[in-house]
């Protein structure tokens, strides 16, 4: 090649990398744009029970561990921990959970359903951190009762955790 043509080529991929950059600036809108999946609901919503079955089982081992570690000698005092476990540990695992369900994309036609499903599941995550301290995991189950309510309506049992 000659350094002539050599060096446009350098410069056009220069500026498309360029391009490329500038897009995948980031942005102040926390949440992503919903994909459509090539998968039928039937295989979307088989594959999606998987995920909040697998995301959800560690939930009570680490709220258990973390009240373990910090127990307290008085039972006021451990349902303080009790909720600092819930605050702290169910967010993240929820925050996952939401992350690997909206990457599985939605079936075609149904991103608006599964869209409202994961932000409300967000909205009802936010208030896990933001809300009132929870005593015990049992006081966790209504906090999803508006995410459960729309995974049902959906047909999607296994994250329905409300």
């Amino acid at each position: 090649m000659r350094p002539a043509v050599r060096i446009q080529v350098l410069m056009a991929f220069i500026a498309a990398a360029g391009a490329l950059l500038v897009g995948c600036g980031g942005s102040d809108d926390s949440t992503e744009t919903l994909t459509t999946s090539s998968l039928s609901k039937a295989q979307w919503i088989k594959r999606a029970g998987a995920v909040c079955l697998n995301e959800s089982v560690p939930i009570l081992g680490r709220v258990n561990a973390y009240e373990e570690k910090h127990r307290a000698k008085t039972p006021r005092a451990n349902e303080v921990v009790a909720g600092e476990a819930i605050r702290r540990e169910v967010p993240p695992i929820m925050t996952d959970l939401i992350e690997e369900l909206r990457a599985l994309g939605a079936p075609e036609g149904d991103e608006e359903q599964v869209e409202a499903f994961l932000l409300t599941m967000e909205e009802d995550t936010q208030g896990i951190e933001d809300g009132p301290p929870l005593s015990s995991l049992v006081e966790l189950t209504p906090k999803y009762a508006d995410s459960g309510s729309l995974a049902r309506q959906y047909g999607l049992l296994e994250c329905a955790f409300g």
